[in-house]
């Protein structure tokens, strides 16, 4: 891992060993002094882990089987907690298990379950709640989910500007004031041909 500073500083370069294979994803702290990595190690099933930059220590903080959605922001603002999927076969009426762990290791909880076609854009900018969304449905419906209560909030719908051709939102990112937002898409279109003469 290459860490660069983005004011006064020199460029670092933090070993990771022990991880398998491509699928490794990195998000610093706050602090500026660990990470968040997410991967396989020792071939073991994917988690989650916090690396200490100083010394390379690894502490794991979630079970294995432990994912996050695909361009999700995986930190809660006060860099405190991460929530992500963790399947554990219980699962019943197709739901997602969602679960958050401390960054500091002191504890995991499951916080609520999603129907499958949801996903987690992120975290509200209390800490204390997410943003979902249906990546199957066009406009998309953007609520902000309270994870103590379970209450859901509506905050903005996502309409492309020429919605022919998508099945649904696939990543969104939103500013923590809900002002403003980015979304990603996959347009699928395709031709009707009439053939004559066909014998």
């Amino acid at each position: 891992m290459v860490v660069i500073p983005t004011s006064v500083g020199a460029t670092r370069r933090v070993p990771i060993p022990d991880f398998a294979g491509n699928d490794l994803r990195v998000d610093l702290l706050p602090d500026g002094r660990n990470a968040i990595l997410w991967g396989r190690r020792h071939q073991e099933a994917f988690a989650f882990y916090v690396l200490d930059l100083e010394s390379g220590n690894l502490r794991k903080i979630s079970a294995p089987g432990s994912s996050p959605f695909a361009y999700q922001t995986l930190l809660s603002p006060d860099g405190g907690s991460i929530a992500y999927v963790h399947f554990t076969g219980q699962e019943k009426d197709g739901a997602i298990p969602i679960e958050t762990s401390r960054t500091d290791g002191t504890g995991t909880r499951t916080v609520l379950s999603l129907p499958r076609s949801e996903a987690i854009s992120g975290w509200g900018p209390d800490s204390a709640s997410l943003i979902v969304w249906d990546r199957n449905k066009v406009p998309a419906e953007v609520d902000r989910v309270d994870l103590a209560t379970g209450r859901r909030t509506h905050i903005l719908t996502v309409l492309p500007a020429d919605p022919v051709g998508i099945p649904g939102i696939q990543g969104l990112q939103i500013t923590p004031d809900a002002h403003a937002y980015t979304y990603s898409v996959t347009r699928k279109l395709s031709e009707l041909y009439l053939v004559n003469g066909l014998r």
